[in-house]
């Protein structure tokens, strides 16, 4: 007779026996970064010790959370500008030139674009999944 947790048993075996996407990328970049990390947060104790003989406490806070809210607005406002607005302006214009059975066969090319624009600008090599989806 069959268990209740049957499937997810199944699915759990599923996961243990999936490739690892990101094993041949190396783990020396990710050390790098961890390390740049760990030196960033530990100065920043030094930093806030020296900043706090200057200002006190909740305007050094103050100050922090700003920049931090002004550096996000501006990810933020790069990412609707060049990733959403200049996206729909280029949309608009092709569909106003062209007819909708050939602009829908150009917008099939995005996702073979994504991924070669991934491999070449980020260096992530296609799996079998995404070499798949793009010979599909």
């Amino acid at each position: 007779m069959k268990s209740a947790t049957a499937p997810i048993d199944r699915i759990a075996r599923m996961e243990d026996s999936a490739p690892d996407l990101h094993a041949d990328r190396g783990r020396k970049p990710a050390f790098a970064a961890l390390a740049l990390l760990a030196l960033i947060w530990g100065d920043n104790w030094v930093a806030m010790k020296v900043a706090l003989s200057y200002a006190p406490p909740a305007t050094f806070g103050a100050l922090r959370a700003g920049s931090a809210a002004a550096f996000l607005f501006l990810a933020l406002l790069y990412s609707v500008l060049f990733g959403t607005g200049i996206a729909w302006i280029l949309w608009l214009f092709v569909l106003s030139r062209l007819s909708a059975s050939i602009s829908g066969l150009a917008a099939l090319m995005i996702p073979v674009v994504g991924i070669l624009a991934d491999w070449a600008q980020l260096g992530v090599r296609p799996g079998l999944w995404e070499t798949l989806g793009a010979g599909c």
